[in-house]
């Protein structure tokens, strides 16, 4: 483990009753963490095995937490992703259960990588988040993993909970039908999700270079937004995507 304090890390108040409902527990629990670069937005335990219900989960498991790092991953909205993991168990963490820690965030980030279709931004971050809750203490371990350099020790970062973090957050709702057409040359299971994903690729490669107007400007990638009263999406294609919203920028 790394000595120095690193940076703070925020998480939404829902994250911190969802954590309290856990502790009620006397399993170890194993989870991962949904966010965006330094704030956490919410929490979902690892779904315990179906032929060990009542039994422990541990790092050992690790393809049944990849699986689930995977799906998750899927499901989240476009700007959050899992950014991290957390343990809850009776006891306190020690040296050898935080490197099986490590060894286990490294793989997720492996696994969720595979499926990335879009480039890194400035906004990405190469630290992961790692967890350590004791249900018996409560005492609240938090650590920082730089996943391009899994060799260097974590550092210790703290942790804090804020009402209402995400109330606030402007969002914009873009939907889009895709309809795409690429050759299967392998007709396996593996072969066919291979093409898809290749299809894919292309599209979001496009997607990234196509333009977004916010009430027909083309507004500099720093500009604040305000939240906006009332926003709706007028048009989008893969080249053009434009925005109406009531003052969005300051």
């Amino acid at each position: 483990m790394g000595k120095g304090m690193g940076k703070g890390i925020t998480a939404d108040a829902a994250v911190e009753k969802y954590f309290a409902n856990l502790k009620a527990s006397t399993s170890y629990i194993l989870g991962l963490l949904v966010g965006q670069g330094e704030f956490v937005v919410h929490a979902a335990m690892t779904p315990l095995k179906e032929d060990n219900p009542d039994g422990l989960m541990n790092e050992d498991d690790k393809d049944y937490i990849l699986d689930h790092a995977e799906h998750l991953n899927r499901m989240v909205p476009g700007g959050l992703s899992v950014m991290g993991m957390f343990v809850v168990s009776p006891s306190h963490q020690t040296k050898e259960s935080h490197m099986k820690m490590r060894r286990t965030m490294a793989a997720v980030e492996n696994r969720v990588s595979e499926d990335r279709l879009w480039g890194f931004s400035e906004e990405d971050t190469n630290d992961r988040v790692m967890l350590h809750i004791c249900s018996n203490t409560n005492k609240v371990t938090c650590w920082i993993m730089n996943i391009k350099e899994p060799s260097k020790s974590s550092k210790s970062a703290t942790w804090s909970y804020l009402q209402w973090m995400t109330a606030f957050w402007p969002v914009a709702v873009c939907p889009m039908d895709i309809d795409l057409m690429f050759p299967i040359k392998d007709k396996t299971r593996h072969g066919l999700m291979q093409a898809m994903k290749d299809g894919m690729m292309r599209w979001a490669k496009k997607t990234e270079a196509s333009v977004c107007l916010l009430n027909n400007k083309n507004l500099p990638a720093k500009t604040n937004l305000n939240p906006p009263t009332k926003a709706s999406l007028v048009w989008c294609a893969t080249e053009y995507c434009n925005v109406v919203a009531d003052d969005p920028c300051e």
